[in-house]
């Protein structure tokens, strides 16, 4: 019996699937070395790579990508990291040809995340998916179900839930410590590079009848999957998926309405406009309504992105770059920080005092220090957790469900010309 099949039989006996917050925790025995595959060698995949093989206890064994060049720029870093893994062109073989695999990640393009995710469940191997969920809600709850049905683990791209900036500022300043007072506003922002999804055109040639067979009509397809609508999100997807993630996972809720425009300032190279800016409301703790405005936006240089919380008695930075970012701002009126400071939750600023009385300014704060890794390694780390000791996923279906939910909904608001749209808490469950 391969160990596979040894794992699906072990977890019959696991506790029901918990939604929206938590995934099954399937009770298994201790493995000394989680053996992973990737479908999807592109720059996204080998990134996930890059993070999952420096892990301890973790052997890339197999690699799929329908473009032989992409495998061919994949395969050194394995070997690189100690590992040989075993390349295929189609994700089909390798699921045939590896049954001692324990775990896939994917990281192909969003239109193939169910198809790809659902085999690899149904072949009893727990997934990893680069966010969003799916393009569509009907790929997203096919994945979903199939996580249910089958017992295996599905954690969902969305790494900030995995940056410890992230969960210190959600489950100590907000929930715990409560340092902002009433959430009133958020913003965030993404601006990405012109450059984002473009490649030389010489590098992924591929034969006609192979993109044809993988539901691609022509080169430029595949080359610019992100520029068309039946393969992508378009970019309030692509990269601000995560923010709005961040917005439904502070707020603890979907929003009640979704609002929404977008323009081209160029013609756009695809059917997308490539610079979208979002209202959405959530209702407030407490009662009434908290406003979150996103902006993905496609401009000369990338900037990355960042995002910002507001109450009444302080406000809050974030952003994966601590350089810039992770600061949280007291009004002059709050109460003393100082004993959340002393449960290590934030320190001073170095060479900043208490704001003195009547200096109207709000009293700047650092979030805790934390060590310095690749953001998508804690995500990757807890999902490996999960497998080897049965923690709890940090991004389980239900909430990805939620957010690619409410990334279809700002679309539909796009596409009705700016029009919003009332929501009901059930449209943005599985």
């Amino acid at each position: 019996m391969s160990r596979r099949r040894f794992l699906a039989a072990t977890a019959g006996g696991a506790a029901g699937w918990l939604l929206p917050g938590c995934t099954r925790v399937v009770a298994r025995p201790s493995l000394q070395e989680v053996r992973v595959g990737i479908i999807g060698t592109g720059v996204q995949g080998r990134t996930l790579m890059r993070a999952a093989a420096a892990l301890p206890g973790i052997r890339v064994c197999a690699l799929s990508d329908i473009q032989d060049s992409s495998l061919r720029h994949a395969r050194h870093l394995p070997r690189i990291l100690g590992h040989q893994a075993n390349p295929y062109t189609d994700y089909r073989d390798m699921l045939t040809s590896e049954p001692e695999l324990d775990a896939v990640i994917v990281a192909t393009p969003d239109f193939v995340h169910a198809p790809h995710t659902v085999a690899c469940l149904e072949a009893g191997l727990h997934v990893y998916c680069e966010s969003p969920m799916s393009n569509t809600l009907q790929g997203a709850h096919r994945m979903a179900a199939a996580a249910q049905r089958t017992g295996r683990l599905l954690q969902i791209g969305h790494h900030r839930r995995g940056n410890p900036h992230y969960r210190n500022a959600k489950h100590h300043v907000l929930d715990e410590a409560r340092l902002l007072g009433r959430l009133t506003h958020a913003n965030a922002q993404w601006i990405r590079s012109r450059a984002h999804d473009t490649h030389p055109p010489g590098r992924q040639e591929i034969p006609e009848r192979t993109l044809h067979r993988h539901g691609y009509e022509t080169p430029d397809h595949l080359r610019h999957w992100r520029r068309y609508k039946r393969f992508g999100v378009g970019p309030m997807g692509d990269s601000a998926a995560h923010q709005i993630d961040v917005f439904n996972w502070f707020f603890d809720a979907p929003p009640v309405s979704v609002a929404a425009s977008a323009w081209a300032e160029d013609p756009p190279a695809g059917q997308w406009c490539d610079r979208v800016m979002a209202i959405l409301e959530y209702p407030a703790a407490g009662g009434g309504i908290a406003r979150a405005c996103c902006q993905a936006l496609t401009a000369a240089d990338s900037h990355g992105g960042s995002e910002r919380f507001i109450g009444d008695e302080g406000s809050l930075a974030l952003s994966e770059d601590p350089a810039t970012a992770n600061r949280v701002y007291r009004e002059p009126h709050a109460p003393d920080w100082a004993p959340w400071a002393s449960r290590g939750y934030l320190a001073r600023q170095p060479g900043s005092h208490a704001t003195p009385p009547g200096d109207p300014g709000p009293e700047p704060w650092n979030l805790a220090a934390v060590p310095s890794r690749p953001p998508h390694q804690p995500l990757l780390k807890n999902f490996f957790q999960a497998i080897r000791e049965g923690v709890a996923l940090w991004s389980p279906p239900g909430p990805a469900y939620r957010c690619t939910a409410v990334v279809l909904a700002i679309n539909r608001a796009v596409d009705d010309d700016g029009g919003r749209l009332t929501c009901s808490p059930e449209s943005f469950e599985i």
